[in-house]
């Protein structure tokens, strides 16, 4: 009997999420609103999902192949 095939199917998903990094007032410039160098995520930054705001951006699936998974080769793509 011939082995079945598997395919793996991946969700392109945009999520909405908040980070949260916790300052003392010298690192700051809160009359310039100056976050300095926090203007960016920094390492040690706790991010919090936000419930229900996965959005589904497309789909793909190609054959499963547990050496290497290129992305790209031979996928169907649905919008």
């Amino acid at each position: 009997m011939p082995k079945k095939k598997k395919y793996i199917i991946r969700y392109w998903t945009n999520i909405d999420k908040i980070g949260e990094y916790i300052v003392n007032e010298d690192q700051v410039d809160i009359g310039r609103n100056d976050l300095k160098k926090f203007n960016s995520p920094q390492k040690g930054t706790h991010w919090k999902t936000i419930k229900d705001s996965e959005k589904i951006r497309f789909k793909t699936i190609e054959l499963y192949d547990k050496k290497s998974n290129i992305i790209g080769q031979n996928r169907t793509r649905n919008k």
